[in-house]
Formats: C-alpha cells, sequence, structure tokens
C-alpha cells in the first residue's frame, strides 16, 4: 500500500509558506507591542516567542493529520493540501483563544483574518505531501521490465510499485510549485526594502523598521500574484517545448523572460532607468524559474490518445516511401 513518508526535512521545508505569512502577520502588529506583554517579554522578544508558539501549534497539527492520512492510507497531494488548511485554522482558532494572537482581528473580520493563514496552511500540506514521497508498505516491490520472471500478475493493482522506469519524462505542471513559485517577488522585495530601511534609516524604532517591509511584502503579493502565475507558465511551457528539463534552463529562460519583461514594461512605470527594472526582474525570473524546476519533479510523457482507423492500408510509417510518392500501376 502506498503511503507518504514521514520526514522531518519534509516537515521543515512544507512549513516555510505558514511561516513567511505568520512573520508577516506579526510584524505587522509589532507597533501594537511596546505597552503589551507576553509571559513577561516585550516588542521583538514577545512577537517571536509567540511565533515560536504559533508555528509549534501548526507543526504538530500538521504531523497529527498526516498520521491520520497514513493510517487511512491516504496519499493523495490534494488531501495533504486539504489537511494543511484545516490545520492551519484550527491552530488559529486555539491561537485566538488562548490569547497568542498578536493582535485579535475586529468584529466581523475573524474569517477574513484567518484566509491568508489557512491558505498558506493549504499550500504547507501540500508541500509536505511533495516532499516526503511515497513509500510501499505490504506490498512487492515489482519490476517494469521483469514482472513476469519475478512472478507478478498480469494485472496488478492500481497501488503497485514498480521499480524502474526507462520512458521519456517531462517537468509536471504543478499548482503546489507554482503557489509556492509567486511568493519569491513578494520575499526578495521584503529582504531590499528591510535592507533599505535598516541603512537609509537612522534612530527609527526597531517596529518600524520590521512592519515596513512587511507592508512591503503585502503590496507586492497581492499585486504580483496572477503575473506571477502567468510569468512561470509561460517559461515552463517554454521550456516544455523547447525540450528543457534541467533547473539551469528554467533559470536562464526566466532570466531571458525578466529582462524582456522590464524592457517592454520599463516605458510605462515611475522608473526613470531602466536598468533599475532591468536587474532585479531578470534576477527574480532567474530565481522563480530554478525553484519552479526544483519543486515541480517529473512526470511520464502521457500516452497519445487511441487513433481510430477506418482503413488499415493508411497505417503507414512517416519515413514510408508511399508517403512521398505513388505507385504506378500499369494498364494494359
Amino acid at each position: 500500500m502506498p503511503m507518504v513518508r514521514t520526514s522531518a526535512r519534509a516537515l521543515i521545508l512544507a512549513l516555510i509558506p505558514s511561516a513567511i505569512v505568520q512573520v508577516v502577520l506579526l510584524s505587522l502588529s509589532l507597533w501594537l507591542w511596546d505597552d503589551k506583554s507576553f509571559l513577561g517579554l516585550r516588542g521583538p522578544d514577545g512577537i517571536l516567542t509567540l511565533f515560536a508558539l504559533q508555528m509549534a501549534i501548526f507543526g504538530a497539527l500538521l504531523i497529527a493529520g498526516h498520521s491520520v492520512l497514513r493510517h487511512n492510507g491516504v496519499y493523495s497531494r490534494w488531501a495533504y493540501s486539504g489537511m494543511g488548511g484545516i490545520a492551519a485554522a484550527i491552530a488559529y482558532v486555539t491561537a485566538a483563544r488562548y490569547g497568542i494572537l498578536a493582535s485579535s482581528p475586529t468584529a466581523g473580520t475573524w474569517i477574513s483574518a484567518s484566509l491568508m493563514p489557512t491558505l498558506a496552511g493549504a499550500l504547507s500540506g501540500f508541500l509536505y505531501g511533495q516532499f516526503a514521497g511515497i513509500e510501499m508498505v505490504g506490498s512487492a516491490h515489482l519490476s517494469a521490465q521483469g514482472g513476469a520472471q519475478l512472478g507478478a500478475p498480469d494485472n496488478p493493482s492500481p497501488g503497485a510499485f514498480r521499480g524502474g522506469f526507462e520512458g521519456p519524462v517531462r517537468v509536471r505542471t504543478s499548482l503546489g510549485a507554482i503557489a509556492l513559485t509567486v511568493f519569491v517577488p513578494a520575499v526578495l522585495v521584503a529582504i531590499l526594502a528591510f535592507s533599505i530601511f535598516q541603512t537609509g534609516l537612522s534612530g527609527v524604532p526597531a517596529a518600524v523598521l520590521i512592519a515596513l517591509p512587511a507592508q512591503a511584502f503585502m503590496s507586492v503579493m497581492f499585486a504580483t500574484v496572477l503575473p506571477s502565475m502567468i510569468f512561470i507558465l509561460v517559461v515552463h511551457h517554454t521550456a516544455r517545448a523547447l525540450g528543457f528539463m534541467r533547473g539551469i534552463h528554467y533559470g536562464v529562460l526566466g532570466t531571458a523572460y525578466g529582462a524582456m519583461f522590464a524592457l517592454l514594461a520599463g516605458p510605462f512605470t515611475a522608473f526613470t532607468s531602466v536598468t533599475f527594472l532591468l536587474i532585479p526582474s531578470a534576477a527574480f525570473g532567474a530565481i522563480m524559474g530554478a525553484l519552479y524546476r526544483r519543486f515541480a519533479g517529473l512526470e511520464p510523457v502521457p500516452l497519445p490518445e487511441p487513433v481510430v482507423v477506418t482503413d488499415m492500408e493508411s497505417l503507414v510509417d512517416a519515413d514510408d516511401p508511399a508517403r512521398r510518392s505513388h505507385s504506378i500501376l500499369l494498364n494494359g
């Protein structure tokens, strides 16, 4: 029976989207903590403690949900995505119930305020199922070529594992990889904003230095989600059309499309220099393309659809001479 592995590495990687969202939300609330404390800690220390508790609660619920799905033999990526969303919603309710939220939403905004953590949790669950991988429990391992010699049945069950595959493959079209990649511009802009604010402003409170990059993250994320999805799909399908499957190829295509976007969009932006937009766009494109290839993985090339034949004589190879010439019949 196929099951998703229990992997600490996959758990750490899967927590990244939820950790990013929690850091942003907590950073936006940091300015409220000048007059508040949690466990006797004020300011950044109190926020850091809240972050650790929230991630511990969500991580524990994610592992618990994984155990339930594993016990019931469920290994679908979408099932893990739903489980991650439910775990994130429960973690949000738990944090609100026991006062672990940095700032409680006002009346009438509880559901809308929980949407972003829930979506991030769904992405975390999806990524855990993808990064952990599948293992076989209680089933014989069958060889793709030597199943008959090993005594395998002629019609193995759908869950049967085949240890080898030599057919053509291609890069998958993965919604989870796309969802993770669209965070890249917002994360990098937040890092750049933090660096600029930290070096360019003196005497500014730490709460402001942290809250402004978080605000930049939120603004860029909402503005670039749809364009980033289109960008990744264009890079992915271009690479697939050209037969590219390596991460370096996706990175190069991302750089080319990012530079092309900067050159086309530069005259319509507020930037006075196209170079100012060209360098970050090319860098963002390279990182997004390489990350998508890393997270998407490979899949077998699907079989072609059946061909309906009404005349058996039409089944002639493409390179057969009959495709390029006509037969000659002597009329005599």
